[in-house]
């Protein structure tokens, strides 16, 4: 449980911390006479008045249905549940000192339900650790929670409410899309290498690397950059990608999720983007936090959103504002955890108007959880979502044949996927996608991505060949794997076409390098003679022009800048 407090003060106590003008009216209320001398004994009297079995039950039957349905939510919960999350549906407590407590009386009328727990004795205020803050926070205490359990109270079910309507268009395919969009994305990494540019981040390249993937249609999945950005972070977040200097490239991580079954990949993208802080769902919501960041837990909103959907009917059309409701019942600090609904700001995006407080709840928090169903949870497959008439997304739908996948934490492999390749005597390779995702890695090698339905189209050319060459594919390689995903039936005209590229191809090498160029010879000199910078020169041009190794230019350089020598980049010669 999120709160808690150091140490949980007994019944006792928690008496003895009333005035007495509130211990008097809690006694009448439960029908216990007070001895005039000792506050010790009033309290022990009470206390032992209140543990009684017949007694309590006899107050409970007299509550109110909302103050029943609270004290039973309390017991559920440990005893103890921060304020904030029950003021919208409960209420608070009036602060009344000695006077107004004689005036007013609140245990013979209180105003709701937190009240009618708090002046009756049954629950105290108390300070609970939220997120590492301490909130005020509603206890029933010891040994009166264990006699309030024995009771047997039910809590209310929030429950999900049906669809009013079938949706005009229903948007999902499972999150297959996902998985394909990353190979696409991995392959495109691993055979061009880019690089990452001055003053650039390695999740800016990935999303960069995924729009030049949509523009050439490459993408199976929808294309707006919300969901290529969550598409890098997920990567990101997953291992899938690494850098090594200013390169960036699939990690090692990346062959074994290709290699894993579909459902193992997806649970590593699900935990991936559970565990992903560098990402959040505002932006699809068409926010932005203002200032500090502390008190926002993206992470923590996704766990609550799950585990509702985690108890949510299956195959069933849900009401998008039942989920609403729901988390703002249960959970309403989602986003803003000690219940402090005005210490942050959001900007709509939109409007660039500033939204804050409890009454923008439904803008701010309502908004993240539709972002977060239509978003991640459909990217990944969790749900799928329906449009209304108008196009608004009105509903979800849990579909059952995925559950196992993400409510169990566990899926079954399934059977092995029939997997069929035919390769046609001019290079055109057709191979089933499932089961298949690390051999299309492997594929793609040498062969050009085309189409892809239920199976997907390569091309082997001669400038594909001449790509794999380059990358230390040698058609040495390229026959044997062939033959082996098709079976043997690779036709013989293609397989002396690939031998006489393989020939012309294997005879002059251009390798790209970099030249590092001295204002002098002396200079160059002293580098050569560098114990720790002569390693990283490759080949001697003249006196002040040596050779460097692309992969190895970026270590060069922080060497010498810790020598205070300061390479300048030129581009051209000019």
């Amino acid at each position: 449980m999120e709160a808690r407090t150091n140490r949980l003060p007994d019944l006792y106590r928690a008496l003895y911390e009333q005035p007495d003008e509130l211990l008097r009216g809690i006694a009448s209320v439960w029908r216990c006479e007070l001895a005039d001398e000792g506050r010790e004994l009033r309290v022990r009297l009470l206390a032992e008045a209140m543990q009684d079995p017949e007694r309590l039950r006899g107050l409970v039957d007299r509550l109110s249905e909302g103050a029943r349905t609270l004290l039973a939510e309390l017991a559920k919960q440990g005893g103890l549940v921060p304020a904030h999350r029950l003021a919208g549906d409960y209420g608070t407590v009036r602060r009344l000192g000695p006077a107004a407590l004689r005036r007013e009386a609140p245990w013979e009328s209180p105003q709701n339900p937190v009240e009618e727990l708090t002046y009756r004795g049954l629950a105290y205020r108390t300070y609970a650790d939220v997120a590492g803050s301490p909130v005020e926070g509603l206890q029933v205490p010891e040994p009166l929670l264990t006699h309030v359990r024995d009771l047997g109270l039910e809590p209310e079910r929030v429950m999900l409410k049906a669809a009013s309507q079938t949706p005009a268009r229903v948007l999902g395919d499972g999150g297959a899309s996902a998985q394909e969009d990353l190979l696409a994305l991995l392959v495109h990494l691993r055979n061009h290498g880019p690089r990452i540019q001055p003053g650039g981040t390695v999740p800016q390249l990935v999303t960069e690397a995924l729009i030049a993937l949509r523009e050439r249609g490459r993408l199976l999945g929808e294309g707006d950059e919300g969901r290529l950005t969550f598409l890098g972070a997920v990567a990101l977040g997953a291992d899938l990608i690494t850098v090594r200097g200013a390169t960036v490239g699939p990690a090692p991580r990346a062959q074994a999720w290709l290699r894993a079954n579909e459902s193992e990949r997806y649970r590593a993208l699900l935990q991936a983007w559970r565990r992903q802080e560098q990402w959040d769902e505002l932006a699809l919501a068409d926010l932005s936090l203002v200032g500090d960041r502390r008190d926002y837990d993206a992470l923590r909103a996704r766990g609550i959103v799950l585990a509702l959907l985690a108890h949510a009917p299956l195959d069933t059309w849900l009401s998008l504002a039942s989920l609403q409701q729901a988390v703002k019942r249960m959970r309403p600090d989602l986003l803003r955890p000690n219940g402090d609904y005005d210490a942050w700001q959001l900007r709509d995006t939109v409007s660039h108007q500033l939204v804050s407080g409890y009454e923008q709840w439904d803008r701010i928090e309502g908004s993240v959880i539709a972002a977060m169903v239509n978003g991640p949870l459909r990217w990944l497959g969790i749900v799928e979502t329906g449009l209304g008439a108008a196009g608004d997304m009105a509903s979800l739908c849990i579909p059952s044949e995925r559950t196992a996948r993400w409510r169990r934490g566990h899926g079954g492999a399934g059977g092995a996927a029939l997997t069929t390749c035919e390769v046609a005597e001019d290079g055109l390779v057709e191979i089933t996608v499932d089961g298949t995702c690390y051999t299309r890695y492997q594929l793609e090698r040498f062969a050009a991505w085309e189409s892809q339905a239920e199976t997907a189209r390569y091309r082997i050319t001669e400038a594909t060949v001449a790509a794999g060459y380059r990358s230390g594919v040698k058609t040495a390689h390229m026959i044997p794997f062939l033959q082996r995903i098709a079976g043997g039936g690779v036709p013989q005209p293609l397989l002396a076409r690939l031998l006489a590229w393989g020939g012309r191809l294997g005879r002059v090498w251009a390798r790209r390098r970099i030249v590092l160029e001295t204002v002098d010879p002396a200079t160059m000199r002293e580098l050569r003679s560098d114990a720790e910078i002569q390693p990283y020169l490759d080949l001697p041009v003249d006196a002040t022009h040596h050779l460097v190794q692309e992969q190895h230019a970026d270590e060069l350089f922080e060497r010498l800048r810790a020598r205070g020598i300061w390479v300048q980049l030129v581009e051209s010669d000019s």
